[in-house]
């Protein structure tokens, strides 16, 4: 099992033993996520617009009608080549934030919501492990999407469409913006 599937195990088993007393009106307000995710990445002017893929894992918390607070962890992967040289490029974000559901809980119910946290943003030559670099910053995400939830403890999320925002040294050190999909399984643990 690698580093990426150990976290995403660790986020399902930590959101699928909270206790109900925690949360509220869990019933109907508590989801865990796990799926899929791609993105189209501004790696700086030395590598471009590259797509990185990936995983991302999330829960979600209902604190009324339409109000959420989110919770989502993920990390991208890639490696482009620059120079005939791959470099092995690597995202990974812990983003906390609000969410919005316009129609409330609905078996269709499209979402949007506001992210921020930090992103770790690693570079190395392929062969080459003393020519990783790293940093730590904040970064930020808003996005929108769709879920289908068909009956009380399983749904999808049909898709989600991500802005996010860094603003790694690694990459000219200004703020790069960065296009993500993702896709994945709802989990609601404690049902209706």
């Amino acid at each position: 099992m690698n580093r990426g599937q150990r976290v995403f195990a660790l986020v399902l088993l930590l959101a699928s033993t909270a206790g109900t007393s925690c949360f509220g009106q869990v019933g109907s307000g508590f989801e865990i996520f796990g799926g899929a995710s791609g993105c189209w990445a501004h790696l700086g002017t030395d590598l471009g617009q590259r797509a990185l893929s990936g995983w991302e894992a999330g829960t979600t918390v209902n604190i009324g009608q339409r109000f959420d607070v989110v919770a989502q962890l993920s990390g991208l992967y890639g490696a482009p080549e620059l120079d005939h040289i791959r470099v092995n490029t690597s995202f990974h974000s812990l983003l906390l934030g609000i969410g919005f559901r316009p129609l409330g809980a609905r078996s269709i119910s499209p979402f949007a919501h506001v992210l921020a946290g930090p992103t770790r943003v690693r570079g190395a030559l392929e062969g080459f492990d003393e020519t990783a670099q790293a940093d730590f910053k904040l970064s930020g995400a808003a996005g929108a999407g769709v879920d289908w939830r068909p009956d009380s403890r399983w749904g999808l999320r049909l898709v989600q469409v991500d802005w996010l925002f860094t603003n790694s040294a690694l990459f000219d050190g200004a703020v790069q913006q960065h296009f993500r999909l993702s896709a994945g399984v709802l989990v609601h643990p404690f049902g209706d």
